[in-house]
């Protein structure tokens, strides 16, 4: 499994589950014209996918 510790680095995917010792004020932000998104800080926590992105597959021509 790969771990992700370096500042910036992302993790993607449907379902997202994080456990933390300490979670802060949740805050509300524009994803788009229509859609709204949350975002808050989590100290001394870790995050893993519990439902992974679907990608298109390449066709092999």
């Amino acid at each position: 499994m790969t771990t992700y510790t370096n500042e910036g680095d992302t993790i993607k995917g449907k379902l997202l589950i994080f456990e933390g010792r300490k979670v802060g004020k949740t805050q509300v932000f524009m994803k788009s014209k229509t859609h709204r998104g949350e975002r808050t800080k989590l100290n001394d926590g870790e995050f893993w996918i519990e439902t992974p992105i679907d990608l298109p597959k390449k066709n092999n021509l």
